[in-house]
């Protein structure tokens, strides 16, 4: 299939943009390992976490961006206003004499970055096309005023920015239902295909605007057996409003289940393509009836490199049969505390960070091609995500791990962790009295 242009939705229930930073990423690395080039992945989400992700991506030096006085005035902001925010982040953090070189060397693979940060480099790249803007946003000082005549310029500028770089752009938008439904960004952006993913999770009405405002063809994928649309309700609460909302059966009912339930669907993905050794037994058997089974078979489920992670497990727990990669711990004596009603358990913390600092250090654990490993610790509340941040940035200033190393362990709830992945994941269920909302 060939096409020029892809916007790809995630499902609003999940936390949006931790989840597309992870999408966006998880799709560059599958274009990098597979040598496509020239595809650009471009993250589309709500503009204070936009401009954050900008700062934390490209600014080493001090950040001329008024952050108390951006968010005082956020609810007048513009496309002028973003790309004027992106062009200064962009501008402090690039020195302009290696930045060519930098973008010849960007090209080689696919670059990953937010919409407003690939619309300000798009600015840099095609400099003789637009001389006036690039001499307009020159002389605006950081957090300088705009004049009328300013303003007014630098909108009408912009507009004609975003629209020919919209309109150009060959690659992979991520964005929300949401995001994605602001008028003019959609009047300028037509992709050739639109994969909706996380389908199960979308109410109704958030698919239909789908539908409504793009043109297609479409790919929606997700798993109705998994979490379904998202609302604040109680039903056990006092307030009427709150528990005899009679729309709430209808509004955690998507489209996807719906068209299960009808029998509408043109395909089930019968395959795990992510699982090895025997990691896609259990969740077949638990969820999908025994439906769904390993990709591979033989030798090829079983690499050197997951061989060296049932070795790790066999250490920690002896009698482990067989090439299992999949241990459940109790640690006995252990308790627990509550943050508000969110729940900590400071054992299950300390040990998990314990053998994820030993697997990190270990040169014998391997991603599938050689790479270091990344780790995914997974606790099942915030308060305990809080925990195991403050543990691993202490044995950081232990020396326990590098920041290389810190930086390969990433620690999010379930919610946050939806489509991620790892080569070693820990979940910690952290309540010992209740299994909590997991039932």
């Amino acid at each position: 299939m060939s096409w020029r242009s892809l916007l790809t939705f995630l499902g609003s229930g999940a936390p949006n943009n931790a989840a597309l930073d992870t999408l966006a990423r998880s799709a560059k690395k599958f274009l990098d390992q597979r040598s496509i080039k020239g595809l650009d992945v471009v993250r589309m989400y709500g503009y204070d976490s936009e401009i954050d992700a900008l700062k934390r991506k490209r600014t080493p030096y001090s950040d001329p961006f008024d952050q108390v006085e951006a968010t005082s005035k956020r609810d007048d902001f513009t496309e002028a206003d973003k790309l004027l925010a992106a062009y200064y982040v962009v501008k402090a953090s690039v020195d302009i004499h290696t930045a060519k070189d930098e973008r010849t060397k960007a090209k080689i693979g696919c670059r990953d970055m937010a919409l407003h940060e690939a619309v300000a480099r798009y600015l840099y790249e095609n400099k003789e096309t637009y001389g006036s803007l690039l001499n307009l946003l020159n002389s605006i000082g950081p957090g300088q005023e705009l004049s009328k005549d300013q303003s007014s310029a630098l909108k009408m500028a912009t507009k004609s920015l975003y629209r020919d770089f919209l309109t150009t752009f060959k690659g992979i938008v991520c964005a929300t239902p949401m995001a994605a439904a602001n008028h003019e960004f959609r009047s300028f952006f037509r992709p050739d295909l639109v994969v909706v993913d996380e389908a199960g999770r979308l109410q109704e009405i958030e698919l239909m605007s789908i539908i409504a405002f793009y043109d297609g063809p479409y790919i929606i994928v997700g798993d109705q057996m998994q979490f379904r649309p998202y609302i604040n309700f109680d039903p056990t609460a006092k307030n009427a409003v709150q528990s005899q909302n009679p729309f709430a059966r209808q509004l955690t009912y998507s489209t996807l289940e719906r068209a299960v339930d009808a029998g509408a669907v043109d395909a089930y993905f019968t395959f795990n393509h992510r699982a090895y050794a025997q990691l896609s037994t259990l969740p077949s058997e638990l969820i999908y009836r025994g439906v769904m089974g390993p990709y591979r078979s033989g030798k090829h489920q079983y690499p050197d490199s997951v061989k060296s992670f049932n070795k790790f497990l066999k250490e920690i727990v002896p009698e482990l049969p067989g090439a299992q990669n999949r241990v459940m711990i109790t640690l006995p004596g252990s308790w627990v505390s509550y943050i508000g009603t969110s729940a900590r358990n400071l054992a299950h913390a300390r040990w998990a960070v314990s053998q994820a600092i030993r697997a990190i250090n270990d040169q014998s654990l391997t991603g599938l091609r050689g790479e270091p490993i990344e780790i995914l610790m997974m606790p099942y509340y915030r308060a305990q995500v809080q925990t195991y941040q403050e543990l691993l940035q202490k044995a950081l200033l232990d020396n326990a791990l590098t920041s290389e190393q810190r930086g390969r362990i990433r620690v999010a709830t379930l919610d946050a962790s939806q489509g991620d992945e790892a080569d070693m994941t820990f979940i910690d269920l952290t309540r010992t009295d209740d299994i909590g909302f997991c039932e």
